[in-house]
């Protein structure tokens, strides 16, 4: 257990820049999500106004 662990991997600029794409992705889907109009909310502000 003296050896350290060596991951079959180098990680270089290419993966970095993938990485932050993803993240980047990660964070536009959220936002679109919370940004989607509630339809039940408006459902209920419809029935207020009538």
């Amino acid at each position: 257990m003296s050896e350290s662990y060596q991951p079959p991997f180098t990680m270089n600029v290419e993966i970095t820049n993938l990485i932050v794409e993803i993240g980047e992705y990660i964070g536009t889907i959220t936002t679109y999500d919370a940004m989607r109009p509630n339809p039940i909310l408006r459902r209920e502000n419809r029935i207020k106004t009538i």
